[in-house]
């Protein structure tokens, strides 16, 4: 007879802790590993070293479940241990490549690294690990609107280019640089939202110009000019979680609604992290499997269910009311998008890749810009 494990983290807190400190850094890795090469000009890691970062991460999820029989000391070094390995790694080879420019590289796993040490210290204390939480949200967000401000424009440009319709605008450097600047203000401010008390309508105002800005900004990428390529629009879509978080949070402030104020952690996680990741996974499952960046058939229905999911769990939260049938719904349609990635494209990555027909100059470009070290 098997004994029952006792979990060493509450549901709700294992629910949060293995988004932010399970997904999202295995994500990291497979972007970070494919791209510092890219960067430095070194040799990608070996099947070795890939094997031992993938059984580090392994291992954390296994203990965080509670399925090897640790204490919280020792559960809480072996779920820290492969964002800190990875982020040695990147540290490693930015450094041995005098590529000091890419430092930014490992902010983000900077953050997640010490969030999670504040997550696992507010659970050995007895504390729900909440700015823990926001403040590894906040990184990751920040992290989405840098990067997203070259690929989406990018691979916007690029299909665009392709198909034959008027170029884009111009670059508007000075915009962008307001905007993010801005954005980058009011992910401090929003992560600060707790604490502010009667400066709350002050924060609201900074958040709402900051979301109003980004949207300007995004305007610009010719979102409305992408509908028939799901590639494309489902990253202008998941872009778009930034600032719409930043006006539902700026509204929260300013109406004292904290039903709004909460439904914004799930717009960032489920809206801006599963589309943005999941967007970004099928078109790198595309370009290096040797395929052109084309969506496979069924791929529109991954990405609309988990926008769906998105809008199910806020809406949950909206709408206490409809919390019931919301709450399973949104977690059915996670499960559902993401089973229907591995069913799209997951026989692409387990046969060999093949020869692309041709690679255009604009294509190049796109693809550079996947994988163009933080500005």
């Amino acid at each position: 007879m098997v004994a029952l494990v006792e979990p060493p983290l509450a549901p709700a807190a294992w629910h949060a802790h293995e988004l932010l400190f399970g997904y999202v850094p295995a994500v990291q890795a497979g972007f970070l590993l494919t791209a510092v090469p890219h960067w430095t000009g070194r040799r990608p890691l070996g099947p070795a070293p890939l094997a031992a970062l993938m059984a580090l991460w392994i291992a954390g999820r296994l203990a965080v479940a509670g399925l090897l029989g640790l204490g919280p000391l020792a559960v809480a070094a072996v779920a820290t241990a492969f964002t800190i390995a990875l982020a040695a790694v990147v540290t490693h080879e930015i450094v041995a490549a005098r590529s000091i420019a890419n430092a930014a590289a490992v902010a983000s796993l900077a953050v997640l690294v010490v969030a999670q040490g504040l997550f696992h210290a507010d659970a050995l204390s007895g504390h729900d690990g909440v700015f823990a939480g926001r403040l590894a949200l906040a990184g990751v967000t920040a992290q989405m609107m840098l990067l997203g401000g070259r690929i989406v424009p990018a691979f916007t440009r690029d299909y665009l280019w392709e198909t034959g319709r008027a170029p884009m605008p111009a670059p508007a450097r000075r915009l962008d640089a307001a905007a993010v600047g801005l954005g980058l203000l009011a992910l401090v401010v929003w992560l600060a939202m707790p604490t502010l008390g009667d400066a709350a309508p002050t924060a609201g105002a900074v958040l709402i110009a900051a979301g109003v800005l980004l949207v300007v900004r995004q305007a610009r990428w010719a979102p409305l000019r992408t509908p028939r390529e799901p590639l494309v629009w489902s990253l202008q879509l998941g872009a778009a979680m930034t600032p719409l978080g930043l006006l539902l949070a700026g509204a929260g402030a300013l109406s004292g609604d904290a039903a709004l104020a909460a439904a914004v952690i799930h717009v960032w996680a489920i809206g801006g992290i599963g589309l943005m990741t999941l967007a970004l996974m099928t078109r790198v499952s595309l370009g290096h499997t040797g395929r052109p960046p084309r969506a496979l058939r069924g791929s529109a229905a991954i990405f609309l269910a988990i926008a769906l999911a998105a809008a199910a769990r806020a809406g949950s939260v909206l709408a206490p009311a409809w919390t019931l049938p919301l709450l399973p719904l949104a977690g059915e349609l996670w499960l559902a998008a993401y089973a229907g990635f591995l069913i799209a494209y997951g026989p692409l990555l387990l046969r060999p890749a093949i020869a692309p027909a041709r690679t255009t100059a604009q294509g190049l470009a796109a693809e550079r810009a996947a994988h163009s070290p933080p500005r």
